[in-house]
């Protein structure tokens, strides 16, 4: 698919095809997409929980309780290592949200052109996730989930609401 195709028909599938299981060669690709997308330095600092088990599919759903939720065929808790991160020169701020931002993104691409959908979730219950998954706060944090499926047949793609190019890009 072209990429310029691929940015204009990605969108947030929030109900997928319960019946059709993502082929494994296909995750492996949208997982490498995450371990090839750039990270400050390089440190590529968190961890992909791919939430396979019944058990763990279970917890995930009580993070997000959301019908559309239960509808994705894998789900993946994309977990920052805080220590890992670049540290800005402030001395205050550092690269976790960015670098797991660009590898979500890049999974998200790869999703798309693969027919696969994806719905990028940061609205779950962290310290719930963080305690489910023996996690230690402000050491390893919960940043995102990405729910992954194929769109349903009969899908209809929402209406973008974007902001212009002249709102969002000044000339200075």
């Amino acid at each position: 698919m072209d990429f310029r195709d691929l940015v204009m028909e990605r969108y947030s599938v929030r109900q997928c095809d319960t019946t059709r299981e993502i082929p494994e060669e296909d995750m492996q690709l949208i997982l490498d997409a995450a371990v090839q997308a750039p990270t400050a330095c390089n440190n590529q600092p968190f961890r992909i929980y791919r939430i396979r088990s019944r058990e763990m599919r279970e917890r995930a759903e009580q993070w997000y309780n959301r019908a559309h939720f239960r509808t994705a065929r894998e789900v993946l808790l994309i977990v920052g290592e805080d220590a890992a991160a670049y540290v800005y020169p402030d001395k205050e701020n550092n690269s976790l949200y960015t670098d797991t931002a660009i590898a979500i993104a890049y999974m998200q691409l790869q999703a798309e052109d693969l027919g696969i959908g994806s719905v990028w979730i940061n609205a779950f219950d962290r310290p719930l996730c963080a305690r489910d998954m023996g996690l230690e706060m402000g050491r390893e944090t919960p940043v995102a989930l990405l729910a992954l499926g194929y769109p349903l047949p009969d899908a209809t793609r929402p209406t973008r609401k974007r902001k212009s190019m002249g709102d969002l890009v000044k000339t200075i």
